[in-house]
């Protein structure tokens, strides 16, 4: 055929996105928005050839000829992760971008190309509008562009607006409440529930709107994951029986019988499910060890003899199949794997091997929620993404290979284990999670005597991130008492509480030398408020994430923890604005200068899961040198040394329950303790007032999970 007019190609279209590939120029919805030029580059690279894996080393030749860039991997890995977050994309579910791996990309969604944007259409004959007309389209593009904004503020990236659907709490007990599945006709649930009196899960069931629910097992051993039968007559669910094994087994709803099924291995994990029923109920998919799987594959258990039969072996690396989930004819099986991704497979099957399983999405923390009453979409949800955004309600086809669709974003701000979904598609279940923290303050008594714990700042929501104001008379924190977390400021002995921001504020809260503003995180952004209260503004506000950020001590700077090179190091922006400047370059998180301002200390690992090492660099630069072997995440850096939390102590291993305040002197190198606390939260901030004599931290005061039923959903 004849080639394209490349006149005709230079403007291409996507999803709401529009990119003008002579210009260099990124629309979404019209709207102009940033993106860097390499990686405007590499986009069009890929936007010439949809479809198609553009390999690595084509877009080196390209990008970099002549090995004019050393570090090209690092660059071109940056690059692509600018384009997905401008995008709203993630490398676990792509719907624009898809990595190829140890090969390239591929970009994936559907592409239009057209003219340039100013080209005039010769068939449309020239209109004209009035004054009048013009400023009413204006004032009506404005309020639409005002919605947009507003929407994608409150929802996250790009997505299609949906009636909100009906949210109701199901059960608000003290403890855990876990792995709900609806009866047939979806007027009652069953779940695991270890309340505060006794540690171990049992099984409930519970009619929905009514108090209280019953419970149905009493064993003392741990009971979870259980699942109604489809005629409603049996509840299915795993015994614990020691670390490794647990039985499966069968009780009426109202707990008068119960029989053994079958022994498997399975760990107590409360985040995937184990178990589900086949729709005749002849059969149920159950997970047991599977060599070389560390957790196992899926099998079916008869319900009349117990025989197993095996379904999947995991590949090596991954740990455990499990999820399962049948299609309403019983003819497919859906579920997840430990490395991640969403599959089918058909069930009747004997022999199983790798080409007789589709992939149908990637995320690294799928959950199956159940089948559509088609039996054709699998729902599920998805873990959290680079920006925190967490629980996502997804909806992808078997049979057309689209992309998955989304249906709730943002579902619940906790992790979503094992959603389930109602057999007519219109209920879903899940377990969210509740905490409760408070600020809890730890002073040291003039002279002798032991140091006094209080319970400081405290609501029926989570307060924590606490810090005393330079002159130590004011305390800033982060609280949700208004229904979403904000910042707050209150005097030193917690009274006088006031809420400073307005827009969301959660982490990182830290005041200016000259204690007049406040600088806190949003959702991957910074932002300062005054300390009196007024508007927030941001410093930073782009599609990296941001985050743990505090002044310099003359007040001049701001250093923060960003991604925006590819992997997490320290930056540093003025206070004023402008563009940040990268500080590390071998990995670095939450910089703190110290107090004379010669030296900058920070920690390798931007979220440890507990500790991490501290180093330090010449703030003008130069060499960096390890400070202390193992810091928690917030460190307090003062004239004569640093305050931090550790697990560790010289002549004991790491504790499970407890944590040391400690101190590190700088003038003989020693390191003392100051107090043994629980470990609770300790790593939602740490304060020291200007005496030296009282501290600020965080403590859990209750965690659980509720358990909710959305409805109106699809």
């Amino acid at each position: 055929g004849m080639p394209a007019n490349p006149q005709d190609r230079r403007l291409v279209r996507f999803g709401v996105f529009e990119a003008d590939l002579r210009s260099g120029e990124l629309r979404k919805s019209g709207v102009k928005i940033k993106l860097r030029d390499q990686a405007f580059q590499v986009l069009t690279e890929l936007l010439e050839r949809p479809g198609e894996v553009v390999t690595r080393e084509e877009l080196r030749d390209r990008l970099w000829p002549d090995g004019t860039f050393v570090d090209f991997d690092h660059s071109l890995n940056a690059a692509v992760n600018s384009i997905r977050e401008v995008l709203g994309d993630s490398a676990a579910s792509p719907r624009f971008v898809e990595t190829v791996p140890r090969r390239g990309y591929r970009f994936i969604a559907p592409v239009k190309h057209s003219g340039a944007v100013g080209d005039k259409e010769p068939s449309t004959p020239p209109r004209f509008i009035t004054a009048k007309q013009a400023s009413w389209a204006i004032s009506l593009i404005a309020l639409v562009a005002l919605a947009a904004s507003s929407y994608r503020f409150l929802s996250g990236p790009e997505h299609e607006v949906r009636p909100s659907p009906k949210k109701t709490y199901l059960t608000s007990y003290p403890g855990h409440e876990i792995q709900p599945s609806f009866s047939p006709d979806a007027s009652q649930v069953t779940f695991a529930w270890s309340n505060e009196k006794q540690e171990n899960f049992n099984i409930y069931v519970k009619l929905i709107g009514v108090e209280p629910p019953r419970q149905i097992t009493t064993d003392p051993l741990d009971e979870y994951n259980p699942v109604w039968s489809p005629d409603g007559r049996w509840i299915a669910f795993l015994r614990k029986q020691d670390e490794s094994s647990a039985e499966v087994r069968l009780v009426d709803p109202y707990g008068n019988r119960e029989r053994k099924l079958a022994e498997v291995s399975a760990r107590s994990n409360h985040t995937f499910r184990h178990l589900a029923w086949s729709p005749n109920g002849k059969e149920l998919a159950v997970v047991d060890k599977a060599y070389p799987a560390d957790l196992g594959g899926l099998f079916l258990v008869s319900i009349d003899t117990g025989e197993k039969r095996q379904l999947t072996v995991p590949p090596p690396g991954a740990f455990f199949d499990g999820d399962p989930s049948f299609s309403p004819d019983g003819r497919r099986l859906a579920f997840v794997r430990s490395t991640g991704d969403l599959y089918v497979l058909d069930p009747s099957r004997d022999q199983l091997f790798e080409g007789d399983i589709q992939r149908l999405a990637t995320n690294d923390k799928a959950a199956v929620a159940g089948w559509a009453p088609d039996g054709k979409h699998v729902i599920y949800a998805t873990g959290h993404d680079a920006r925190g955004n967490l629980g996502n309600l997804l909806r992808v086809g078997v049979s057309d290979g689209g992309e998955p669709e989304l249906i709730v974003p943002r579902l619940s701000i906790g992790y979503l284990p094992a959603p389930t979904l109602s057999r007519d598609g219109r209920r879903l279940a899940y377990s969210e999670r509740v905490d409760n923290t408070a600020i809890t303050r730890l002073q040291i008594p003039e002279g002798a005597g032991q140091p006094v714990l209080t319970k400081l700042i405290d609501s029926t929501r989570m307060d924590l991130d606490a810090e005393y104001s330079p002159d130590g008379n004011l305390i800033a924190y982060a609280s949700y008492r208004s229904g979403r977390f904000e910042v707050w400021r209150s005097d030193r002995d917690g009274s006088n509480p006031v809420q400073l921001s307005s827009r969301g504020g959660r982490a990182h809260i830290h005041w200016s030398p000259d204690g007049h503003r406040i600088l806190f995180i949003n959702t991957g952004d910074i932002w300062v408020v005054d300390a009196e209260g007024g508007a927030e503004r941001a410093l930073i506000s782009d599609p990296s994430a941001d985050t743990q950020a505090n002044w310099s001590r003359d007040g001049e700077w701001v250093y923060f923890t960003s991604n925006r090179s590819g992997q997490f190091e320290v930056w540093k922006v003025s206070s004023g604005g402008g563009d940040p400047t990268q500080v590390t370059t071998t990995g670095g998180a939450n910089g703190i200068e110290s107090v004379g301002g010669e030296w900058l200390f920070y920690i390798k690992d931007p979220f440890p899961r507990w500790e991490t090492s501290l180093w330090r660099v010449p703030v003008g630069g130069g060499q960096e040198e390890k400070v202390l072997e193992s810091v928690w995440r917030n460190y307090v850096v003062v004239g004569k040394g640093i305050y931090f939390f550790s697990a560790t102590h010289a002549s004991l291993g790491p504790s499970q329950s407890q944590v040391y305040l400690k101190f590190y002197r700088f003038a003989t190198g020693e390191i003392e303790v100051i107090a043994q606390i629980d470990r609770g939260w300790k790593n939602h901030g740490l304060s020291v007032s200007p005496d030296g004599r009282s501290f600020l931290f965080t403590d859990g005061v209750r965690s659980g999970s509720d358990l909710v039923m959305l409805e109106d959903f699809q």
